[in-house]
């Protein structure tokens, strides 16, 4: 069984139109976070945010994203580059600045 987890890709990975948005790195931190199966209560306290600014941080990704909702805004953000899935036992090397979480989905070998 492999465990996956979302990392924040390097900005100069991002599509161009992805960069223009000007998504914040604590948006797309929270953004993994709940991509991760996480609920906000436990994003703000593993960030020591307050919870309101879990909100609206996730509120303010969708829009800057032109999504509908959180989990357009993670395909979204997947799709433009922001956001990487990668298993767990990647080096981190290749991870970028640390971040990203167990997503707790598996995949059969």
């Amino acid at each position: 069984m492999v465990k996956y987890r979302v990392v924040i890709n390097p900005r100069n990975q991002w599509a161009t139109d992805a960069r223009e948005a000007k998504v914040s790195p604590r948006e797309l931190e929270v953004l993994s976070l709940v991509a991760d199966g996480m609920d906000n209560i436990t994003i703000s306290h593993m960030l020591d945010i307050k919870y309101q600014t879990v909100k609206n941080n996730l509120y303010t990704v969708v829009k800057k994203l032109g999504a509908s909702n959180v989990t357009e805004a993670f395909m979204v953000a997947l799709a433009k580059g922001l956001l990487m899935v990668t298993d767990e036992e990647a080096k981190p090397s290749e991870k970028w600045r640390g971040m990203g979480h167990g997503m707790g989905a598996k995949k059969s070998e």
